[in-house]
């Protein structure tokens, strides 16, 4: 045997590796074109729920500052009435002694304010009107509730 003949061989034999490998490459390269197909639907309705996810965050953001805004603004309504409490308490009635400006339990604050208004007073004394500031600051309490 001659060297041509064996160069001839191995060259033969490197052809037909390559030819091998080339078609289990071929083989892989398919399975990857369906599995695109897939993976392509896949992260479609992966971005459609995100979008849905990310609509849906935005609301629950939007209703939090909503009720944020609501809740401070019912906390400060009532640290206003709480503090105009304590300070008409220290000043006392007409007569000197403290008013009940709280509501009773079976009273609503609408009924509390007709009492200081107008609807008698335990004193005796006359009932003085009410600030336009606290009348606003009492419809606003009640229609908060």
């Amino acid at each position: 045997m001659s060297l041509a003949v064996f160069l001839d061989v191995v060259v033969m034999l490197l052809l037909v590796a390559a030819i091998g490998v080339a078609i289990v490459l071929n083989r892989r390269l398919a399975a990857f074109r369906a599995a695109k197909a897939e993976f392509e639907q896949v992260i479609e309705r992966f971005n459609t729920a995100a979008a849905r996810a990310e609509a849906g965050v935005n609301a629950l953001k939007l209703t939090g500052e909503v009720t944020g805004g609501r809740l401070a603004t019912d906390r400060g309504a009532r640290a206003i009435a709480a503090r105009r409490i304590v300070v008409s308490d220290r000043a006392g009635g007409a007569d000197g002694r403290p008013s009940d400006h709280r509501p009773s339990c079976g009273k609503s604050r609408a009924a509390a304010a007709g009492a200081r208004t107008g609807g008698g007073s335990r004193s005796g004394a006359p009932a003085m009107p009410i600030p336009s500031a606290e009348s606003d600051l009492l419809k606003t309490l009640s229609s908060l509730r």
